[in-house]
């Protein structure tokens, strides 16, 4: 799954990611692959790509090729340009990436469509009909839930991957997005927008980070005795974004924008090292037990900075073992 950990300051943006690669085998057990694979990637003077999730695909001829291959296919093809603004990288990106996974979506399309249909039947809810969108890769579902309310939800394929998007436009503003494939580009920074918004972004195995720094994990929400306390209120759409607020009451304080840029590569580097420590003594948790250690290896780490190009500050060298 991996883990990688974007930091925008005012001195410059630091791009960290781990070394880890896994797969499911044929016995449908997962297996660590390699503490050796590159998940960050160059894509012109003042831009980089890091990626979680699925870290092989397979190309038009057949070939399964690592994802750092395909990112480089589009910078060798010119499609991605030093010219271009981060967004625009982010709109070629994330169809390129979507046309590449869509034949293994449609193999697999019944099995996808029919383990939705059972899990909103098994949380008590009837009358299910899903509609699927083959070019975004969505699934869209109707259904009439336990109170009788009729529901939609389109929010039911997970990404299979993520890559995290950032750099400097050519007006010199920072930029990070974040591709969900399949999914929407999320605009996460925006050097341009009326209140800067300096800041962490993190894409793949973040529970340990979003624990250390908001204060929680997220999937509080899928706690039994949350859904039912909500659930008891007048208005529970209203309670449930109540909650995620006062929840954000535990997040450190941190002056992102003021770190210095040592300070941004040593949180980068802290978090994912911190991951590593953790999922080595631990095996999920109580509620969703069985995790694979996804993150590991050495950290890769890069910055950008607005008058000077892409750096690496720390990346795998080719050796031989003596």
């Amino acid at each position: 799954m991996s883990l990688a950990i974007n930091v925008t300051c005012a001195e410059g943006i630091v791009l960290a990611a781990d070394s880890r690669q896994t797969y499911v085998n044929r016995r449908k057990a997962a297996r660590i692959g390699s503490d050796n694979a590159s998940k960050i990637v160059q894509v012109h003077k003042r831009a980089a790509i890091a990626f979680t999730g699925m870290s092989s695909l397979t190309d038009a001829d057949g070939n399964l090729r690592n994802v750092t291959t395909f990112i480089e296919d589009l910078v060798l093809e010119k499609q991605i340009q030093e010219k271009n603004k981060i967004q625009t990288i982010a709109e070629k990106t994330h169809p390129y990436f979507l046309d590449i996974i869509r034949p293994t979506f449609l193999k697999e399309k019944p099995k996808v469509i029919g383990k939705i249909k059972k899990d909103i039947e098994d949380a008590g809810n009837t009358e299910v009909q899903i509609s699927v969108d083959d070019s975004r890769i969505q699934a869209t579902a109707e259904f009439t839930a336990p109170d009788g309310s009729r529901i939609k939800r389109s929010d039911l394929i997970m990404p299979q991957m993520k890559l995290l998007l950032c750099g400097y436009d050519p007006d010199d503003t920072f930029q990070v997005r974040v591709c969900n494939i399949p999914g929407a580009i999320d605009i996460n920074r925006d050097g341009r927008a009326d209140k800067v918004s300096f800041g962490a972004t993190w894409i793949g195995q973040s529970d340990v980070v979003k624990r250390i720094v908001l204060g929680y994990d997220s999937r509080i929400f899928n706690l039994g005795v949350i859904n039912e306390l909500i659930g008891l209120t007048p208005n529970p759409q209203e309670a449930a974004e109540n909650l995620h607020k006062n929840l954000q009451l535990l997040q450190y304080v941190i002056n992102w924008g003021g770190l210095a840029l040592q300070d941004a590569i040593d949180f980068c580097t802290l978090a994912i090292r911190t991951t590593i420590a953790v999922q080595r003594f631990s095996d999920g948790i109580s509620m969703d037990p069985g995790a694979i250690p996804g993150v590991g290896g050495s950290v890769d780490v890069c910055v950008i900075r607005r008058r000077k190009d892409f750096e690496w500050i720390s990346s795998k060298e080719l050796i031989v073992e003596s």
